[in-house]
């Protein structure tokens, strides 16, 4: 029996948009909160669980201008912010660019894991210029790390949530708890806290649901085909 493959999501949202993919023989899903720390766990579990394979998949945040929301960023090479970097495999990251086609606007290139959100366009550019990365999360630099550990093929699917120039209000740092669940309650206390706050955190979301779209889009044209890997 072929070993199924592990993806790591972080939030919630990254999660139900690949539940054509939850309980599928071949895959093995695992939401592990935001940051490094806890998908390097995740990551961790899925290989002592059998899988033969990682995939980092999610949102990020894009780092170059022209990278709209919802692009596709299937990422060729992951880097910390030492420099340090991982490749994906090449084989099956091409034969999915190659099965998704036209009907996905993908971009591919490196994508920088940070250990802190990025919220401001300055820092964004900031990153680009210093890691020579197109987009941003905190997560695919721990998966990375773990696969090239232990030899296993590794694909980054991420989606733009919040362009270059776009800023993340502090309000929605607020709405997702450790495990990565959102926390809508806390949102709305901090808009009444923050009033200025909400035309951003109304914007971050119209993007983040473009970004999730894309993700699914992905798992539906792709997950019966074990996302190409193979």
């Amino acid at each position: 029996m072929t070993a199924p493959i592990g993806i790591v999501t972080a939030l919630s949202d990254e999660t139900a948009a690949l539940k054509v993919l939850d309980g599928r023989a071949g895959y093995a899903l695992r939401q592990s909160g935001p940051g490094p720390e806890r998908a390097e766990a995740a990551a961790r579990a899925l290989l002592e669980a059998g899988c033969g394979a990682l995939v980092s998949a999610g949102i990020c945040g894009g780092l170059r201008s022209g990278i709209g929301a919802g692009t596709l960023i299937l990422a060729h090479r992951v880097c910390d912010c030492t420099g340090h970097g991982w490749a994906a495999d090449r084989a099956w990251r091409a034969a999915l660019a190659e099965r998704l086609g036209a009907r996905i606007n993908l971009s591919s290139g490196t994508l920088l894991g940070s250990d802190r959100v990025l919220p401001t366009p300055d820092d964004k550019a900031q990153a680009a210029r210093a890691c020579d990365a197109m987009a941003v999360d905190m997560e695919s630099h721990a998966v990375a790390r773990v696969a090239d550990e232990a030899g296993v093929p590794l694909l980054v699917l991420r989606a733009v949530s919040d362009p270059a120039g776009t800023h993340i209000p502090g309000v929605a740092l607020r709405g997702v708890d450790r495990a990565g669940n959102r926390r809508p309650g806390r949102v709305i206390k901090g808009v009444l806290e923050r009033p200025g706050d909400l035309p951003g955190l109304l914007r971050l979301a119209f993007n983040t649901g473009r970004a999730t779209r894309t993700l699914g889009r992905v798992a539906a044209l792709a997950g019966g085909r074990r996302l190409c890997l193979g």
